[in-house]
């Protein structure tokens, strides 16, 4: 039982874990959209699974950015002055009109014809991943954890890492879907940590909401 429910928000860490999780889930969206758009989807189950699956990317997405904007850069530029916010906040701006893309694409790619959509899809997906490839690169080399534990202290990197989780949440809607897609791209090891920050996090995902998420699991990193 040791350390259980004792980890907490830390902005550096929890930056790394997000990325992963969203590297993940772009990849998974790509393959899997190209891989239905000869045919069409195998059944009504997985179209919906995978439907439900981008939607959810986008929303992951932009309020990922949307949460950095906001909150993260204002907290870290005190400290951090010389990081390339300018540049980062103009990545952010290049991906939204391609999101926009993406849930178009994603209302299309529906039966009985669903293959220009997931065409369209998988492009946009392409272009998302390229772009965000390189946006993490630069972002992870400025305030990843080695990178910004020489300015600031483990207690100011939780605070603002409390700061920040907090800010996401309200971006991250619905709270059913949302909580499950986000730690379900994850990696056990990662999801291990950021699970323990939230509360009877295995109540809500695997009892109370698993019949709202679970047309999703096919695409999700689940050990069972």
């Amino acid at each position: 039982m040791s350390g259980v429910g004792l980890v907490k928000p830390e902005i550096g860490g929890d930056l790394v874990r997000v990325h992963r999780a969203i590297t993940r889930a772009v990849g998974v969206a790509q393959e899997q959209g190209a891989a239905y758009a000869p045919a069409g989807y195998p059944n009504a189950g997985t179209e919906e699974g995978y439907l439900t699956y981008v939607r959810c990317l986008v929303i992951l997405l932009h309020g990922h950015h949307t949460t950095e904007d906001e909150s993260m850069f204002s907290l870290l530029r005190d400290k951090l002055p010389q990081a390339p916010y300018d540049a980062l906040r103009a990545q952010h701006r290049t991906m939204l009109p391609i999101l926009d893309e993406i849930e178009a694409a994603r209302v299309e790619a529906v039966s009985p014809a669903p293959s220009r959509g997931l065409k369209a899809l998988v492009r946009a997906l392409a272009r998302i991943g390229d772009l965000w490839e390189a946006h993490i690169a630069l972002e992870e080399a400025h305030f990843g954890p080695e990178a910004i534990g020489a300015y600031l202290t483990m207690a100011e990197r939780r605070r603002m890492g409390g700061t920040v989780s907090r800010n996401a949440a309200t971006h991250q809607r619905p709270f059913s879907l949302m909580l499950a897609f986000f730690l379900y791209n994850m990696v056990p090891e990662d999801r291990a940590v950021m699970a323990q920050m939230i509360p009877g996090v295995a109540n809500l995902l695997l009892a109370l909401w698993k019949p709202r998420w679970r047309v999703m699991a096919p695409f999700l990193l689940l050990e069972d």
